[in-house]
């Protein structure tokens, strides 16, 4: 299911839900090719960490980008070749507990920071490290040096559920955008965008998609898992189809 779920992340800005104000604002950088070396995001799980750090390793790293874009273009090998991963394999991706020697870090660092690890007509090398803070120490202070100075050709994304545990001055080289997790509202547009728009279903009670929300916690995930048992099940969207794919889930019990 992980990479159904994946698949079904929103790809661009414009279908990412709430915290509106930070997504201007990278969209602005980006345009502008004013984006920081290294980005952390912040915030409780489910609130769109990983989902962010993908629209903009995305967007750096298109073939298409020039100034004044600020947005993937959803067409070139950058875009469309990682639709099912979680990041743009144009660089290094570490895992949640991925713990590599020191010395492959550091080349890894080296080779993303001046574009050695760009493959095809990317734009810009990434490197992203998902749960930043669960990263070993002694990597983190190598981490740490390399920041000391701009990367000329790529970046870092890197999220946190627990920034408090990141080396302090690790965390200082970072610029830090918190995400607060959106509103119901926000999140049943969203999600109902998700469903008739991309999945292709109807929704047919009035209430049914703010309940799948509610069921699935706020949670980005949570709620994700359930539009997959949705889509998995076919039919219409419905109070009763949403309480029996949620309840596939796990949730609504």
């Amino acid at each position: 299911m992980r990479d159904i779920l994946t698949e079904l992340r929103p790809r661009s800005f414009a279908d990412f839900a709430g915290n509106e104000e930070i997504v201007e604002t990278l969209r602005r950088l980006i345009s502008k090719d004013r984006v920081p070396s290294a980005i952390l995001f912040s915030g409780a799980p489910g609130s769109g960490k990983t989902t962010l750090a993908t629209i903009v390793g995305r967007a750096l790293s298109c073939e298409n980008w020039k100034l004044g874009i600020g947005d993937p273009c959803g067409r070139c090998k950058s875009c469309i070749w990682n639709s099912v991963g979680a990041y743009p394999w144009n660089g290094y991706h570490l895992p949640p507990g991925y713990k590599p020697c020191e010395k492959a870090f550091a080349e890894g660092l080296d080779s993303v920071a001046n574009g050695v690890a760009l493959w095809s007509e990317s734009n810009r090398a990434i490197m992203t490290v998902d749960d930043i803070d669960g990263l070993a120490k002694p990597l983190q202070i190598i981490l740490r040096g390399r920041l000391d100075n701009p990367w000329p050709a790529g970046n870092l994304l890197a999220t946190s559920a627990e920034p408090g545990k990141l080396d302090p001055p690790l965390r200082q080289r970072m610029i830090e955008y918190q995400l607060q997790t959106p509103e119901l509202s926000q999140i049943s547009s969203w999600c109902r965008r998700m469903l008739t728009k991309r999945l292709g279903l109807k929704v047919k009670d009035k209430g049914s998609v703010d309940a799948l929300v509610e069921f699935g916690n706020m949670n980005f995930r949570s709620v994700l898992k359930i539009v997959h048992a949705l889509a998995t099940d076919g039919g219409d969207v419905t109070m009763k189809s949403v309480k029996m794919a949620a309840m596939e889930c796990g949730y609504g019990f």
